[in-house]
């Protein structure tokens, strides 16, 4: 007997990836938006000494602020994303299939981000928050995906006034 989780799946397999990987079809104007960085950020992916950290840096720092996932939960990086990111920070993008190799460096360069850039992981507080939040929409409609989208929003959105 296959196992069944007791968890509601509200999502298609679909959906779920489109809510939490980075489209391969994002316009330059996207990219731009969600990938460009403040010299804050770009001081900050300089204190790393190889290239291949450096970009691994700021790829991790990126992906943080959209799609909202750790770099481990990401599938792939699109070429176009990837290449926005290495020039800015001017290191090749054939630099990050180094990224990585010892393990240990992806989780403290995440943890570094978390604690500088003020992330944190959920916890039950946040969901209570968020929860309360949602709670006038999730009244009006029985559709998970808009349920989805604004709770991504406002956890963005809660992220930026901390």
């Amino acid at each position: 007997m296959p196992f069944t989780s007791r968890m509601p799946t509200y999502l298609t397999p679909e959906q779920r990836h489109e809510l939490t990987q980075i489209p391969a079809d994002l316009s330059d104007r996207e990219i731009a938006r969600y990938y460009t960085f403040t010299q804050d950020d770009l001081d900050l992916i300089k204190l790393r000494r190889r290239l291949h950290n450096r970009l691994g840096f700021a790829v991790q720092l990126a992906v943080l602020r959209f799609p909202g996932r750790p770099l481990k939960d990401i599938v792939g990086i699109p070429s176009r994303v990837l290449s926005a990111i290495a020039d800015q920070i001017q290191v090749p993008a054939s630099a990050f299939a180094r990224y990585g190799d010892r393990d240990n460096t992806i989780y403290e360069h995440l943890d570094e981000i978390r604690q500088k850039c003020g992330f944190r992981e959920c916890g039950w507080r946040e969901y209570l928050w968020l929860a309360r939040e949602l709670l006038p929409l999730a009244l009006e409609s029985d559709r998970p995906v808009p349920l989805i989208e604004q709770a991504l929003e406002s956890r963005s959105r809660n992220q930026a006034e901390s």
